[in-house]
């Protein structure tokens, strides 16, 4: 099938990517949203800037080839307007280099998902090999530093922090980064449609085995809970018995933490709290100040009045608490924005778990703007707009046969062309 070339002035064109600029493009952008903390120069954070960098540069790329006015342009431009307003009142409050990092940190968020769409758009989905071959990569620095070489690879962080008690950290600065670098890849890696399952239980071992972050067994456990909850609350066929399966899968896991890793290891010594004595977990030094990073957050949204701080030096421990702080009231449009991209992007039948586990998640250190998130958003983007489209197209032949058909709860119901001998019925497309 022929569709419309977004990347060239060619009328039609195979979903296919084959010109160099396109595959260079492509190349960068996965290797900058799937290793952002790699340094070349130091910008002052742990998370480099080149995936906006990059994101910004293709979606230049792509209007001026096309010469496009879509409406997506247009409120791309408007937002980017918005943050540079607060970035005037961070130059004159706290500095250039303070403004520049907290511009591209929001830039990221709109920028990153839409060159992710462009490139899909531009392929026809997942590029799975060059995908695979960035969890391979993770994979095989984590597992140097666990078993041979500790220290392998910090050369090229900007920070990195780890120890005795803590897991490894691969190519990001900590246990907790690694865990949530491999969770996100975990989704990504359940839509991929081959050896799914295979790179699934590679990613569980780094988070487990590997980064031993407690941290992100936690996001893991949002996660399960909202799919138990989409069972239970969507009526699903043998929903019960999925919810005890999972729930003692779950408890297994945690029986075999505490029986295998040690308690000098900081997982292992949270989840032992929490067989034991699990009043010692609420009065964790690191989930206190997570806590208390939400709380500040939240509480100084609602002591101004619901109105912006603007993106100063001082930042919160809390991808939903430092939202809030910063953006005031405008993080409700912005949360709106991603909810909705989640659920359209998501499965049928499974879009609470997806938008419920995001949300959950993003109460801890996780910033919005962290690339591999950002290209998560993108890659729901493009999967709103497939099905949108497989619909328009169901529509479209369904109308050029001239048969009528109907919309009911999202599916096309048309009726049958009319052979003799039969009455008309309507079948479901």
């Amino acid at each position: 099938m022929k569709f419309k070339n977004p990347l060239s002035r060619e009328k039609f064109h195979r979903r296919t990517i084959s010109g160099m600029p396109e595959l260079f493009f492509e190349l960068l952008l996965y290797l900058t949203c799937f290793f952002p903390f790699i340094q070349f120069v130091w910008w002052g954070s742990d998370t480099q800037p080149y995936a906006a960098l990059t994101s910004v540069l293709i979606i230049l790329v792509y209007w001026f080839r096309t010469g496009t006015g879509e409406k997506k342009f247009l409120v791309l431009a408007l937002c980017c307007i918005g943050m540079g307003a607060f970035v005037l009142v961070d130059i004159v409050m706290d500095g250039f280099l303070s403004a520049f990092r907290s511009y591209f940190s929001y830039i990221s968020l709109i920028c990153i998902p839409l060159a992710v769409f462009l490139i899909l758009k531009r392929r026809g989905g997942l590029n799975e090999p060059l995908l695979k071959c960035c969890m391979w990569v993770w994979f095989a620095v984590g597992l140097i530093q666990r078993y041979f070489i500790p220290e392998f690879g910090f050369r090229f962080l900007s920070r990195h922090t780890t120890g005795g008690t803590r897991g490894a950290i691969s190519l990001a600065p900590e246990p907790s980064a690694y865990g949530y670098m491999c969770l996100f890849m975990l989704l990504l890696a359940l839509q991929m449609k081959k050896n799914a399952q295979l790179y699934a239980v590679m990613l569980l071992i780094q988070i487990i085995v590997f980064a031993s972050s407690s941290v992100t067994l936690v996001y893991l456990a949002f996660y399960i809970i909202a799919y138990m909850l989409n069972e239970l609350l969507w009526h699903k066929k043998f929903a019960l018995f999925k919810v005890v399966v999972v729930a003692g899968g779950g408890l297994l896991t945690l029986f075999t933490i505490r029986a295998v890793v040690p308690p000098t290891n900081r997982m292992g010594a949270l989840v032992a709290y929490l067989f034991e004595e699990p009043q010692k977990i609420i009065e964790d030094e690191s989930i206190v100040m997570r806590v208390e990073a939400i709380r500040f957050g939240f509480e100084s949204f609602v002591r101004n009045h619901f109105l912006p701080h603007g993106m100063f030096d001082f930042k919160i421990m809390s991808g939903m608490g430092g939202l809030f702080y910063e953006c005031g009231f405008v993080a409700l449009l912005i949360l709106g924005a991603i909810g909705v991209l989640i659920w359209k992007g998501s499965r049928k039948g499974y879009r609470f778990m997806y938008v419920f586990g995001y949300m959950a998640i993003m109460f801890s250190s996780i910033p919005f703007s962290a690339p591999v998130m950002c290209f998560y958003l993108g890659v729901c983007l493009y999967q709103a707009w497939e099905a949108e489209r497989k619909r328009e197209e169901e529509e479209a032949d369904a109308f050029e046969k001239d048969l009528p058909f109907v919309w009911y709860r999202g599916r096309l119901y048309v009726q049958k062309e009319r052979r003799e001998g039969q009455d008309e019925s309507i079948v479901d497309m």
